[in-house]
Formats: structure tokens, sequence, C-alpha cells
């Protein structure tokens, strides 16, 4: 399974949009997960909204801390921000 990281300063957006989407499209051979440098600790509103009218499940997604997926180890790493 690949696994790939999605990366961005808050983790409430952008990342978190990019964590869904290659989840509901991977379908099994994608485990993706999202991050921030400075997570806020939520997931923007919109984005949820946005990923709920495309048919994109949203359970399990929150705004979390890079340190917290330390251990993991990850084929790909995609960063979203500047």
């Amino acid at each position: 399974m690949l696994k790939i990281l999605v990366i961005c300063t808050e983790n409430s957006c952008r990342s978190v949009i990019g964590e869904a989407i290659f989840n509901y499209l991977g379908q099994g051979r994608i485990q993706s997960f999202s991050a921030g440098s400075k997570a806020k600790g939520s997931v923007n509103v919109r984005a949820l909204s946005l990923l709920k009218r495309h048919g994109v499940c949203t359970e399990g997604i929150s705004s979390k801390s890079w340190n917290s997926l330390s251990k993991l180890q990850f084929d790909i790493i995609i960063t979203v921000c500047d």
C-alpha cells in the first residue's frame, strides 16, 4: 500500500482535502494522512462541506500536528503551502 502525507501549516483545509481525496480515489491502494507544522486543531467547515458535496467521506478527518505522525514512514510527502 502506498502511504502519502499531505502537509501544510494549519492542517485545516488544503491538506485535509488532499488526504480525503487520496483515500477516496485510492480505495485500499493508498493510505493518506495530513498534518500541519502549526496545526489549527479544527477542520475548516467549508472544506468538509466541499468534500461531502462531492461524496468524499470525511469520517475521522481532523487537524493534527506533524509531530503526531513522526513514527510513520511515507512513500510520498506533498506540501500544499509556501
